[in-house]
């Protein structure tokens, strides 16, 4: 059996440090087999904006977007001097979900994301977009815990 070559990997960031931490073992693999690397972020909605009025949500999931734009143009411009990266904002969405979906959508042929290793209760609370991804992709995944790289 031939082993597929990797052409578009997907990196899917939280621009955070946590997400510092993981960037230079996807620019080592993408580099490795000269493969496209690909940012995605995934906006999300606090508890808290889901009780505002249809109008007000709209509104907030606006500023959202554009000040994630705005973040993600900054942690590119400090994180990947010198890398060409495609970088994706998705509006307001499940993660998981948008993550399958964006790597259905490109093609994508290996992901890297990162996981805050929750157990027990907060992982049962707070659920598990890495887990989620790793269950239903149809692609390789790697999963790193940033709070263990040294």
């Amino acid at each position: 059996m031939q082993q597929k070559e990797f052409r578009n990997i997907l990196l899917a960031v939280s621009l955070t440090q946590l997400t510092d931490k993981i960037i230079p073992t996807a620019i080592y693999i993408a580099g490795k087999f000269d493969a496209a690397l690909h940012l995605l972020f995934v906006v999300r909605l606090s508890r808290d904006d889901l009780f505002n009025t249809p109008g007000e949500v709209s509104k907030i999931k606006d500023e959202l977007v554009e000040k994630a734009k705005q973040k993600l143009e900054e942690y590119v411009s400090a994180n990947f001097k010198g890398i060409a990266v495609k970088k994706k904002i998705i509006g307001v969405g499940d993660p998981a979900d948008e993550i399958l979906a964006y790597i259905e959508k490109e093609d994508i042929d290996f992901a890297i994301m990162g996981t805050h290793g929750r157990r027990g209760l907060k992982k049962t609370f707070l659920g598990s977009v890495a887990s989620e991804v790793i269950k239903r992709s149809p692609v390789p995944v790697t999963v790193i815990n940033p709070m263990r790289i040294k």
